[in-house]
């Protein structure tokens, strides 16, 4: 199986780093509004945002690369390459299961029910079906090798990828995405465990959940037990009176209503 390698310039990676510190600031924010259910089309990706993701993102990439190249990459590379093509895609299912599980809120049990099947599944295509197909050859390595043989022919997306490309630029891709799924979780882990919140000095009630650009999204949150209400207003930013207090986890509510406001006031209401 022939492999090949796309060339990765300076200039090309050097470019690609402002690019993925806005997507990864943007996952980070879509991460944060899943959390307390204020709709994306808000969200406002600022420079102090890029520049914070940026200094993140290098910072992720330069103990990845150590991590990768001291560590995965010489355990991975003694792994028979048959065998590793197909841990790969394995693991790139099941990391795309669990990030469709995150995006849409599956619960525990709904994941295992639906993510469980399809990675066994997966399993014993990859390693337990060249012992059925390719039985009157000897050895496994040769079986899953001569199975990979057929399965290229039948051109499966993944493999053909790996195998036209090389390993490398699977890599790069495959890192990326993990880091972009965990900035996702890490957006909305942040507005979980968040404790420090704004509050407005004028209504005690009243919490500023995020800034974007020249408005702010408030909600009324009941005090005794920090639960948000259904109803999320934009307000401008212009003489607010606003304290940092200290007053524990927010839960967000079920369902929401968001509307727009200049002044602090409930105004023309706006779809999610």
């Amino acid at each position: 199986m022939e492999e090949r390698h796309i060339k990765i310039t300076e200039s090309l990676f050097i470019a690609s780093i402002p690019i993925s510190a806005y997507f990864l600031a943007y996952i980070f924010e879509r991460g944060y509004c899943r959390f307390y259910k204020i709709p994306p089309i808000y969200i406002d990706i600022s420079l102090m945002n890029i520049i914070a993701t940026f200094v993140a993102l290098v910072s992720t990439y330069a103990l990845l690369f150590f991590f990768f190249n001291s560590v995965i990459y010489p355990a991975f590379s003694k792994i028979h390459r048959s065998i590793r093509f197909s841990v790969i895609k394995v693991t790139l299912v099941a990391f795309s299961l669990i990030g469709l599980g995150i995006v849409f809120n599956w619960s525990l049990e709904t994941s295992l029910k639906i993510i469980l099947p399809i990675i066994g599944f997966l399993v014993f295509l990859e390693f337990g079906f060249p012992l059925i197909t390719q039985r009157k050859t000897a050895g496994y390595i040769n079986k899953v090798d001569a199975q990979k043989e057929v399965d290229f022919r039948d051109e499966h997306y993944i493999d053909k990828f790996i195998q036209h490309y090389g390993f490398s630029i699977f890599s790069i891709l495959y890192i990326f995405y993990i880091i972009s799924m965990a900035t996702y979780i890490a957006g909305g882990y942040n507005a979980r465990f968040k404790t420090e919140h704004i509050i407005s000095t004028d209504e005690p009630n009243k919490v500023y959940l995020r800034r974007y650009g020249e408005y702010s999204v408030s909600n009324i949150f009941d005090r005794e037990n920090n639960q948000l209400s259904n109803h999320y207003v934009i307000e401008k930013n212009d003489n607010l009176s606003i304290k940092v207090e200290k007053i524990g986890q927010l839960k967000p509510h079920k369902s929401e209503s968001l509307t727009k406001s200049s002044s602090g006031t409930t105004g023309k209401q706006v779809a999610p």
